[in-house]
């Protein structure tokens, strides 16, 4: 049975290549992110970075995107997993059954579902 954290890889990325990762997936979704804000669900470790007076990547993925993005730690996220949502009551086909519009950029379900 593979690992269920690295799925068998033998290796998980590190935090600064998810970051890597987000702001690829950030630029292919920009344009069809809607809203004045947009919510960025991270593993704790990827968010302390990113909260991080030490660097500039959340400035840098709120200039691409146009818009404040609320960092939200969320332990049980794998490292390398990630998704950006319009926060509840933002999204224009609201679902009662989704609290927000998540969409998981890093299965690269674009632009449908922005997760990673």
């Amino acid at each position: 049975m593979p690992c269920p954290d690295c799925d068998g890889s033998g290796y998980i990325k590190s935090v600064q290549a998810v970051i890597g990762k987000i702001l690829v997936e950030v630029q292919k979704i920009a344009r069809a992110v809607e809203g004045d804000s947009v919510m960025l669900r991270v593993n704790p470790e990827v968010a302390k970075v990113l909260k991080s007076n030490q660097n500039s990547y959340l400035q840098e993925i709120e200039e691409i995107l146009g818009r404040t993005v609320l960092v939200k730690s969320d332990p049980l996220l794998h490292q390398e997993k990630f998704d950006l949502a319009q926060p509840a009551g933002n999204c224009p086909s609201r679902n009662p059954n989704q609290p927000d519009c998540a969409v998981d950029m890093s299965q690269k379900h674009l632009p449908q579902g922005h997760k990673a």
